[in-house]
């Protein structure tokens, strides 16, 4: 897999597919994280910002955890 990758996209691309995915896990938290702010002055709705909170953290998860798996199987640092 590791050999099979690197020959079809090369080494650079391999750090640059890393580096994409572990800065948008933190692109999406602020994002996400001001919009729910936005949201939660316009309609002050509470119960709304704190789910939305929670998703949020979900996702940044969840692209962590897809970053160390392709770390893992790629041999990235």
């Amino acid at each position: 897999m590791k050999e099979f990758t690197r020959k079809l996209f090369g080494e650079k691309y391999e750090s640059t597919l890393a580096r994409i995915c572990y800065d948008f896990s933190i692109l999406i938290w602020i994002v996400s994280n001001v919009m729910l702010f936005v949201q939660l002055l316009l309609y002050r709705d509470i119960g709304m910002f704190l789910i939305g909170i929670v998703t949020s953290l979900m996702f940044v998860v969840l692209f962590r955890f897809v970053y160390r798996i392709n770390a893992k199987l790629l041999g990235w640092k």
